[in-house]
C-alpha cells in the first residue's frame, strides 16, 4: 500500500508536470500520466517476474505474464488513440509532434521498434505463459523506451523550425558511467527487495 501510494504520487507529479510544458509538442498531452502509469505497471510486473526467475520460482508465471498482457493492450490503447489525436488534427500538439517526426528516418525507425517490441511482448506474454526472463525483460525494456522517447525525443522535437536534434548514448566516459552506475542501482534495489521480501516463497495465486 505505501509503495502504491508513493508510485502515484510520482505519476501525479511527474506525468501532469510534463504535460502541462505546451513548448514540447510531445509532452503536451493529457495521455501522458495514463501512458506513465501503464507502462510503470507493466515494468513493475517485468521486475517482479524477473526477481522470480532470479529465485527459481515458476509457479507465478501465468498470472504474472497475464496481467503483463492487459498492461501492454493497455499501452497500445493509449499510444493508438494518441495517434488518432494526432492524424485527424484533434490534438494541436499531437499533430504537431507528428508532422516534425515524419522528416525524421530516425523516429520512424524509433516509432517502428516501439510498436513492434511492444507487439512482441505481448505475443510472448499471451503465448509463453510460463515464461519469465524473456517477457520480464521486454516489458523493463518497453517503460524504459517509453520515458526515454518522452523525455529524450521530446527535447530533440524543434520549438522553432524544422531541424531535429538527435541525442544518443556515446562510449565516452561520462556515458560509460552512467550505464554502469544503472546497472549498480538495479543491483542494489535487488539485494535490497530480496532481503526484506521473501522471495522464496512458493506463489499461492
Amino acid at each position: 500500500m505505501v509503495a502504491t501510494l508513493g508510485a502515484l504520487l510520482v505519476l501525479l507529479y511527474t506525468g501532469m508536470e510534463v504535460m502541462v510544458v505546451q513548448a514540447r509538442p510531445l509532452w503536451n498531452t493529457s495521455l501522458l500520466p495514463l501512458i506513465f502509469a501503464v507502462t510503470a505497471m507493466t515494468g513493475g510486473i517485468g521486475m517482479t517476474a524477473l526477481f522470480e526467475a532470479f529465485a527459481g520460482n515458476r509457479e507465478s508465471a501465468p498470472l504474472l505474464n497475464q496481467w503483463l498482457a492487459r498492461g501492454v493492450w493497455a499501452t497500445l490503447a493509449l499510444l493508438v488513440l494518441w495517434l488518432v489525436l494526432g492524424l485527424s488534427g484533434t490534438s494541436t500538439a499531437a499533430s504537431e509532434a507528428l508532422a516534425a517526426m515524419r522528416t525524421s528516418f530516425g523516429w520512424l525507425v524509433t516509432g517502428g521498434w516501439l510498436f513492434g517490441s511492444t507487439l512482441l511482448t505481448l505475443w510472448l506474454a499471451k503465448n509463453n505463459r510460463h515464461s519469465l526472463i524473456m517477457p520480464a525483460l521486454l516489458a523493463l525494456h518497453g517503460a524504459w523506451l517509453i520515458r526515454w522517447i518522452v523525455f529524450i525525443g521530446g527535447q530533440s522535437l524543434p520549438k522553432i523550425g524544422s531541424a531535429t536534434h538527435a541525442y544518443y548514448l556515446t562510449l565516452t566516459p561520462d556515458s560509460l558511467l552512467g550505464i554502469v552506475g544503472m546497472a549498480g542501482l538495479c543491483v542494489t534495489l535487488y539485494i535490497i527487495l530480496t532481503s526484506l521480501i521473501p522471495w522464496d516463497d512458493q506463489a499461492s495465486a
